[in-house]
This record gives C-alpha cells, structure tokens and sequence, in this order.
C-alpha cells in the first residue's frame, strides 16, 4: 500500500497561497505532522493557535518530539517552543 495516500497531503491547501489555512479532519490522519515539517523545513511565517495557555503549556516540551525523532529536525538543540512561539536559532555560517 502506498504509504503517501494514508496520510493527510497539505499540497493542496498550501497551493492557494492563501493568508489563512484552516484544516480540520479525523485524529492521526498526519495533520499536525504534515504542517509542523512544512514550517520547520519552509521560511514561511505561520502560527499555531490554541484555545487555553494550558493547551499551549501541554504541548510546548513535546511540541517537536515527532520532528526529531523522524529526523525532519536534524539538530534539535537549535530548536524550541519558549512562551508560545516556535525559536530556531541560525549559525554565522548560515548567514
């Protein structure tokens, strides 16, 4: 079986070049996956709304576990989620 058709494919969304995306669908369809590797791998602008502070306090420790661990994220330390926003920090050498 084709693994790319299990999973939710974000292409067409992103495709309209729209200011705001909402996606909603079933649980464990790769939603949250898809679009946290788009933002970490893309240098678009983007933000991750949550209804409480308590959701986001939840998440913030394990926010990017996934992209480690599928190795999306190559050097996790350079990455985290501090007060509800996403921080990478860039290298001289990538200036």
């Amino acid at each position: 079986m084709d693994e790319s058709k299990i999973f939710y494919d974000r292409t067409p969304a992103l495709s309209h070049n729209a200011v705001i995306t909402m996606v909603s669908g079933a649980r464990g369809g790769g939603k949250t996956f898809g679009y946290k590797e788009w933002c970490v791998t893309s240098d678009a602008e983007f933000v991750w709304v949550r209804r409480y502070d308590t959701e986001m306090e939840k998440c913030q420790k394990t926010f990017l576990a996934d992209m480690v661990h599928t190795g999306v994220i190559k050097d996790p330390d350079r990455w985290m989620v501090r007060g509800g926003k996403l921080w990478h920090t860039v290298s001289e050498k990538e200036d």
